[in-house]
């Protein structure tokens, strides 16, 4: 039974230019990270995927998962702060 209420499908705002671009080189820095798997593990977590989720994909314990991502992101963060010295 319907009330009366129309249904509206919402869509996400569109990126700007300057976000794309800033999505892009952020991409770019997963190259830093030598394991594929760690890689999609990082990638993952930051498109905001639940630690359950992954422990299930990935076959770890979330712990073990997020050791996994923080190092890489510490690989990435050590790169980024070598360009800039």
């Amino acid at each position: 039974m319907r009330l009366g209420l129309d249904y509206v499908e919402l869509r996400p705002e569109l990126p700007t230019a300057l976000e794309i671009t800033l999505a892009e080189e952020a991409m770019g820095w997963l190259g830093w990270i030598k394991s594929p798997e760690v890689r999609r593990m990082v990638w993952d977590r930051a498109c905001g995927v639940s630690g359950r989720k992954m422990a299930k994909a990935y076959k770890h314990d979330r712990k073990t998962l997020e050791r996994i991502c923080r190092d890489g992101l510490e690989r990435i963060a050590g790169h980024l702060n070598a360009r800039e010295a």
